[in-house]
């Protein structure tokens, strides 16, 4: 019986180690997605396209223009302090 748990008791530590692995490369993939550097602008634009039942064109532009706003406030900042 003691055999037995010491047997269990030591794959416990190798089961974990696995497991651990395991989420570590996936909390990674979710992050690289999260942070979109797993897509393209045109491939978000399109599903934007898609999910609002609009041209891709139009929501390119708009897209663009969210983001000449977001780079100028950051430049704003960056300057100000």
């Amino acid at each position: 019986m003691e055999g037995e748990q010491a047997e269990a008791g030591s794959a416990e530590p190798q089961a974990e180690g696995i497991v651990s692995d395991a989420f570590s490369n996936l909390w990674t993939e979710v992050m690289g997605m999260l942070d979109g550097s797993l897509g393209n602008i045109d491939d978000l634009a399109e599903q934007y396209a898609d999910y609002y039942n609009t041209c891709f064109t139009d929501v390119c532009e708009r897209m663009e223009e969210l983001r000449k706003r977001h780079v100028s406030q950051d430049l704003e900042e960056t300057f100000s302090s």
